[in-house]
């Protein structure tokens, strides 16, 4: 490389970071022309049933859940449940992978599994 070469380009780009930058800083110490709003308005549109009634949920009912577990059919639940499996185990002493192993969950403490980290927020 030629050393005249790398003057002149170290000479071109620091003259136009005095340009674009110091217009950038004038545009900053100025601010004579502040944004109306700061930012952009997105385009978010709530959902009709959100936007009409503003309902709130009913809050949980053991009961009702009690009286559903005689109707229960754990072959109906299979495919949905593939997607749990892809974080979870089912099948006692299995592993526990991204999720705790699921088996005798019912009973077990909240947020405890022996062997699985509980991550503190």
């Amino acid at each position: 490389m030629d050393l005249e070469f790398n003057k002149v380009a170290g000479a071109v780009l620091s003259a136009m970071l005095v340009i674009f930058g110091g217009k950038t800083v004038l545009d900053i110490v100025s601010r004579e022309h502040p944004p109306e709003k700061p930012g952009w308005v997105l385009p978010i549109t709530e959902p009709a049933s959100a936007a009409t009634s503003k309902e709130v949920a009913a809050p949980f009912d053991a009961k009702q859940v009690v009286e559903l577990i005689p109707k229960a059919n754990a072959e109906a639940g299979q495919d949905v449940f593939k997607r749990c499996m892809q974080c979870h185990t089912p099948q006692k002493g299995g592993p526990n992978l991204v999720g705790p192993n699921l088996w005798g969950v019912i009973g077990r403490e909240v947020g405890k599994h022996a062997g699985f980290p509980i991550r503190k927020p």
